[in-house]
C-alpha cells in the first residue's frame, strides 16, 4: 500500500511541478528569438515593419490673428483774406486703413515654438480742396465783380503682401492665461499724388 501512495504522491508532485514550470516558462519574456522577414506573394521579401509612434502634442500654439486699425480726419476752415475783400476756404480729409492676417503655425523644428505667416494691406489718401474768392473792382470802384479759383491736391498711399514672415511670442501669465503677441514687418507701398 505504502509503494502505492508514493507513487501516487510522486506522480501528484510531478505534476504541480511540471504546471509551475509551465506558467513560469509562459510568464518569462521571449529571448533570443531572430528577426524573421516575411514574403509576399511574389516572394519579395518584405522587412518587419515597427508601428508609427502616436503623435504628441508639442505645445505649440496655432490658430489666426487678426489686426485691423482704421482711421479719418476732416478738416474745414475760412480764412479772411489780406485784402479783406474775400476769404479761402479749406476742406481736408485723410483716410486710414491697415489690415493684417498672421497664420500662426508650429515651428519646423517642432520643439513647442511657432512661426507666423503675414498678409498685409494698406492704405491711406490724402485730399486737400481750397476755394479762394475776392471781390475786385475794375473802374475805381463803381462795380465790384468776384473772382473765384480752386485747387485741388490729393495723394495716396497703397501696399499689399503676403508670406511674410512675422515674430510670435506666447507668454504665460501669473493667472495662468497666456498672451500671444505679433510683430509683422514693414512692406513696401506705391505713392501717387496730383495737383
Amino acid at each position: 500500500m505504502k509503494t502505492r501512495e508514493t507513487l501516487n504522491r510522486n506522480l501528484n508532485q510531478i505534476c504541480c511541478l511540471i504546471l509551475i514550470l509551465s506558467a513560469a516558462i509562459n510568464a518569462l519574456p521571449v529571448l533570443g528569438q531572430t528577426r524573421r522577414t516575411r514574403t509576399n506573394p511574389g516572394n519579395q521579401p518584405v522587412a518587419n515593419q515597427t508601428k508609427p509612434k502616436t503623435p504628441t502634442c508639442s505645445g505649440a500654439w496655432t490658430g489666426v490673428l487678426n489686426y485691423t486699425r482704421s482711421q479719418a480726419n476732416s478738416n474745414h476752415k475760412v480764412v479772411p483774406r489780406v485784402s479783406g475783400r474775400g476769404e479761402d476756404t479749406t476742406d481736408w480729409n485723410m483716410e486710414y486703413n491697415y489690415k493684417a492676417t498672421v497664420a500662426v503655425i508650429e515651428a519646423p523644428e517642432k520643439n513647442g515654438s511657432s512661426i507666423g505667416r503675414a498678409s498685409i494691406s494698406h492704405s491711406m489718401s490724402s485730399i486737400e480742396k481750397i476755394v479762394a474768392k475776392e471781390k475786385n473792382s475794375c473802374d475805381r470802384g463803381k462795380s465790384w465783380r468776384e473772382m473765384s479759383c480752386s485747387s485741388t491736391s490729393k495723394s495716396e498711399t497703397t501696399g499689399n503682401a503676403g508670406g511674410l514672415e512675422a515674430n510670435v511670442n506666447v507668454g504665460v501669465n501669473a493667472d495662468d492665461t497666456y498672451t500671444v503677441s505679433v510683430g509683422v514687418p514693414q512692406i513696401n507701398g506705391k505713392v501717387t499724388g496730383m495737383e
